[in-house]
């Protein structure tokens, strides 16, 4: 068939079908019906010189603007919910199916129907309508104008013993109020742990793991007492220069979330640190996913989620600058140096970058332009002579992180290596790394330190670290990573934070300077007992990581793009079929812990790309 006849059909199949559509909303209400506005038609006039409007672009609007209402509307939430509950209720209780269906998936179908039925993108990309003017963003004009200024690379030299700064950072709390000792920690809902999950013992005879004093290692948040002492030792004991908080602070019991649960987490952290550290104490916070309501959804096209940045603005005001409270309130970022030195720290809006994000989803193209400030903020630092600290919940090829502003967040790191001198994020729960190359070159460009989670979700022991950094260049040298292993801590009634590694020891490398990391990946692939080891530290030595080495063959190869890939176009190509993501959305660990298929179709070359480039760097010989 012709594109013209297909196109023929097409018009007449839109004309009948927006004929129903229409007398579905007018009998269900006359007046509600908006049809395309003056000013539009006036753009849609016909190219052939009358001065008519295009009647299929007019159609498309019509059709597209009555579906949609049909769409919108709660009588079809209803017909779906009648048909997603059943199958929600194999697997979940009935009370989480029908508190999740309103305050998730509700705004999740409402979104993807503005995703994909809106007029102004889909009726042009149908090529029904000549306007507005659409462009596709070019990610190679993008990297080839930013890489175009890239000055030679150096890394400053750092003395043997230099004066140190000590900075704690941790991540991803998920502190549950509702946590409680002897319930189960392996239930049916998807958090356990908590009131009304089910006691782990009737008459005497256990039906489940118990929720410890301290916590489980299981499927549960952290019990607030153990947050509480996680700052008493930090503050009282270890004494740091500065903290640092990348976020993810509420649980995952998500479906039943409303404004308190997002607010008290975080207002609770700032105030027990404020109190313990002092005035003087500084600490350099920023949001996660979780902080949305529900996780991951916030509105930057209007100001439903405002409440959010307005009360995180006013919680940290002895922490931000006033400039930083202006720009965080503004767009949920933030720069400013530290006090009495040249070090920047640079704090990013997870939210605006989240894939899963539904209100990005009809146009998730740079939002707020924070692309654009971020580039802005660095390109002043370069001039000033300055260090930069990246916090950034995401790393940048998490399947969370949009691609293409995975991308051009990749493409600013190259273009600004000579000044970063840290990137940090949380949200995996994974002690790991990631190592970014050129997009022109493909050296090594930096690294990502994806550190491990405070919680014990899912199957974790909490974590934090505590990075040594040079005074004077403001190079990172070395970290301790602290674990509380929670099952010695339960038996014993009493918490010990113990230093589970220090990097120089396990890795075998003087520092952290970003071009030595390539050769961790490769003692990988020849040393199985290494990576046995890695893998036990991946998920802070819980279970995860041997279920995974037990159960999927192909774990050296998945965790080899995992460790190299700069961004989710380099991984999606690397792994051939990503699938191990899957877990994440079935209940962390299904799909490990009864094995996962084959690769896909991906060449051996494919699932390698990203190790390829990852040589260590001339400077690193010997």
């Amino acid at each position: 068939m012709g594109i013209h006849h297909m196109k023929s059909y097409g018009i007449f199949a839109l004309v009948f079908l927006g004929i129903v559509a229409s007398a579905l909303q007018l009998r269900k209400a006359p007046n509600g019906m908006s049809l395309p506005s003056d000013a539009f038609l006036n753009s849609q006039r016909s190219p052939f010189g009358k001065d008519t409007v295009s009647l299929t672009c007019g159609m498309c609007h019509l059709f597209l603007n009555s579906f949609r209402n049909v769409l919108e509307s709660e009588t079809l939430f209803d017909i779906f919910k009648f048909l997603t509950e059943g199958l929600c209720s194999v697997f979940y209780s009935r009370y989480f199916c029908d508190t999740a269906e309103s305050n998730i998936v509700k705004p999740i179908l409402r979104n993807l129907v503005d995703r994909f039925l809106y007029p102004n993108i889909t009726c042009v990309q149908l090529d029904l309508c000549k306007y507005p003017i659409l462009t596709k963003d070019s990610d190679k004009e993008y990297a080839d104008r930013v890489l175009k200024s890239k000055p030679p690379v150096f890394r400053p030299a750092v003395e043997k013993n230099p004066e140190k700064l000590r900075i704690i950072v941790f991540t991803d709390v998920h502190i549950d109020y509702n946590y409680k000792e002897g319930e189960e920690a392996e239930c049916p809902y998807p958090v356990c742990c908590r009131k009304n999950s089910g006691l782990a013992e009737v008459k005497g005879q256990p039906t489940s793991p118990k929720a410890g004093k301290w916590g489980a290692v299981a499927k549960c948040d952290l019990p607030a007492h153990t947050m509480y002492h996680f700052i008493n030792y930090t503050v009282n004991e270890l004494k740091p220069d500065f903290f640092i908080w990348l976020g993810d602070n509420t649980g995952h019991n998500l479906w039943e979330h409303e404004r308190v649960h997002h607010l008290d987490p975080v207002k609770d952290i700032t105030e027990k640190f404020k109190v313990k550290y002092g005035n003087l104490g500084q600490m350099y916070p920023i949001l996660g996913n979780h902080e949305g309501l529900p996780c991951d959804e916030f509105d930057i096209y209007s100001s439903k989620h405002q409440w959010i940045l307005d009360n995180s603005t006013e919680m940290w005001k002895g922490w931000l600058t006033p400039d930083s409270q202006a720009t965080f309130k503004k767009m949920g970022c933030y720069s400013q140096l530290h006090p009495n030195s040249k070090l920047r720290i640079i704090g990013l809006f997870p939210l605006a970058m989240d894939a899963t994000n539904p209100y990005l989803w009809k146009n998730a193209t740079n939002p707020w332009h924070i692309l654009d400030w971020l580039e802005n903020e660095l390109d002043k630092s370069e001039k000033s002579g300055e260090a930069v600290f990246i916090l950034n919940h995401f790393s940048s090829n998490t399947f969370f992180m949009n691609k293409q502003w995975g991308f051009r967040y990749g493409v600013l790191i190259d273009r600004y290596t000579n000044l970063i001198r840290g990137i940090f994020s949380g949200h995996t729960h994974e002690d790991s790394f990631q190592i970014l190359r050129s997009k022109a070159s493909n050296e090594v460009t930096g690294v990502i330190h994806v550190l491990p989670a405070l919680a014990t979700f899912p199957r974790v022991n909490p974590s934090f670290r505590l990075y040594e950094v040079d005074k004077k260049t403001y190079t990172a040298i070395d970290y301790v990573q602290y674990r509380l292993y929670i099952d010695e801590a339960n038996k014993n009634e009493t918490i010990y934070w113990r230093q589970a590694y220090r990097f120089s020891d396990f890795y075998g490398l003087p520092n952290l300077d970003y071009y030595r990391f390539p050769s961790i990946v490769a003692k990988m692939q020849t040393n199985p007992a290494f990576f046995t080891q890695v893998m036990n530290l991946l998920w802070a030595e819980g279970p995860r990581g041997p279920e995974l080495l037990a159960n999927h063959p192909h774990a050296l190869k998945y965790m080899t793009c995992h460790y190299t890939c700069t961004d989710l176009f380099e991984f999606n190509d690397c792994v051939g079929w990503d699938l191990l993501k899957l877990e994440y959305w079935f209940g962390y660990g299904i799909l490990v812990r009864y094995g996962l298929p084959e690769w896909g179709h991906a060449t051996y070359e494919q699932q390698y790309h990203c190790l390829l480039y990852t040589s260590p760097s001339p400077r690193d010989r010997g």
